[in-house]
């Protein structure tokens, strides 16, 4: 299914039919940057709960070093290394 996802102030927000997910900035701790996809995580340490509580954003057919940028711009400094 088409995935969307939107980066604003507030947070950041997936939508997928038939549901939506938003996490606020204020929740999230953590960024961890793949090949092919990010991790936003409200867990300082990697856990195995970051794929229930995280939320993983595509890069496909996206700029990459866009969407990285936005995101750690927007998490509190301490966690973006």
């Amino acid at each position: 299914l088409p995935t969307r996802y939107r980066i604003d102030d507030e947070g950041i927000e997936e939508q997928r039919w038939p549901r939506r997910r938003r996490r606020a900035w204020t929740e999230l701790r953590r960024v961890d940057v793949g090949g092919r996809a990010l991790l936003v995580s409200p867990f300082v340490r990697a856990s195995w709960l970051d794929r229930y509580r995280g939320m993983t954003v595509q890069f496909e057919g996206g700029d990459r070093a866009a969407i990285v940028a936005a995101v750690r711009a927007r998490l509190p400094p301490e966690s973006a290394p």
